[in-house]
């Protein structure tokens, strides 16, 4: 019968901090809800209201976030990283047979004892006990219960490439330069749209339905029931 065993691994520690993209949007962010509070304060006190708590909340969100990447960077995360699997060569065991007794007859070759051992299962022996060859993985997966959940958002912006931060930022970006260029009304609609389809590849159908219901409600809301001034962007059809 063949045994699995398995090999010992090392674990080793390893420093990460905080990504360049981190920082990057973090600062963005806290600089934009700032900037936002300080618009808002030229607007009506009933128009402000809304976009000053947004911004003081998003503002302090932003804070605390900064803090947490200091604080990363000071101290580091240590994760303790599994070594790759070393396994040792394949062993076998071997029964060494009994001494014959003196004057006992030896049996020919092929015949007898000889012949009864090699129809015999080669990995047990006339007591019952397991011998023969030792099987030994060469590669041993190792699984981590605190790791499970590997599309956590803590996986996700741990191990997020350049291309990824830069997608994401130019995203944004877009976003906020629509935002103001175009106007509330139209760039959010527009952004469910292009975002949904083209970065989440969502179909047409219902990148076109999150960005009709999107518009409506943001139109209502803001437009027909609090009455809260948005950007209107520049374009003259836009201008209500």
């Amino acid at each position: 019968m063949t045994k699995a065993v398995e090999a010992p691994v090392a674990e080793q520690e390893t420093v990460t901090g905080p990504r360049p993209g981190e920082w990057v949007i973090t600062v963005f962010m806290l600089a934009f809800f700032a900037a936002a509070y300080l618009i808002a304060q030229d607007y009506p006190f009933r128009a402000a209201l809304f976009p000053q708590m947004v911004s003081v909340l998003g503002f302090l969100l932003s804070v605390f976030r900064l803090i947490g990447l200091v604080r990363d960077t000071v101290r580091g995360r240590r994760a303790p990283v599994p070594a790759p699997a070393v396994a040792a060569a394949p062993t076998a065991t071997v029964e060494k047979p009994a001494a014959a007794p003196a004057g006992a007859a030896v049996p020919a070759a092929g015949t007898g004892a000889a012949a009864v051992s090699a129809d015999a299962d080669p990995d047990a022996d006339p007591d019952g006990e397991t011998v023969g060859a030792v099987a030994v993985p060469a590669e041993l997966e190792l699984v981590d219960d605190d790791r499970e959940d590997d599309a956590s958002m803590e996986y996700v912006f741990a191990s997020a490439g350049g291309r990824a931060w830069l997608e994401a930022l130019s995203w944004i970006v877009a976003f906020f330069v629509a935002f103001f260029t175009l106007g509330a009304f139209l760039s959010v609609p527009l952004f469910a749209l292009l975002y949904l389809r083209f970065s989440g590849r969502t179909s047409w159908l219902s990148a076109v339905i999150y960005a009709v219901v999107t518009g409506v409600l943001i139109y209502v809301a803001f437009r027909e029931l609090v009455y809260i001034p948005l950007p209107t962007g520049y374009l003259p059809f836009m201008q209500f």
